[in-house]
């Protein structure tokens, strides 16, 4: 089955286009928050930043690579994980809860 067959002509000039073209779509930046995790229903399908000490959603954003700076530490840091702020996507009422797979 080729491209065109599932796209159609027109999405698949559309398809090749981009693919030649330099075209960078925005990226929408995390936003800060201070909400408490009671409301996290209000972020479905989102990906939070949680800061276990305080109970509260400090950011919030569409992909991890937007929040991964508030949840990404060095080796070196030795503060135990529930100190620490934590990233969680927080599902939409129809999916069931996520599971982060690594792969070493």
């Amino acid at each position: 089955m080729k491209q065109t067959d599932v796209l159609g002509e027109d999405s698949f000039f559309l398809l090749r286009v981009t693919e030649f073209c330099d075209i960078k779509i925005k990226e929408v930046p995390m936003k800060k928050l201070n909400v408490s995790t009671n409301q996290i229903g209000e972020f479905s399908g989102k990906w939070v930043v949680i800061d276990p000490k305080r109970d509260r959603i400090i950011a919030v954003g569409d992909t991890l690579k937007e929040i991964g700076s508030l949840v990404t530490r060095s080796a070196s840091d030795k503060k135990p994980s529930g100190t620490v702020p934590a990233a969680f996507k927080v599902p939409r009422k129809d999916e069931g809860p996520y599971v982060l797979w690594l792969k070493h």
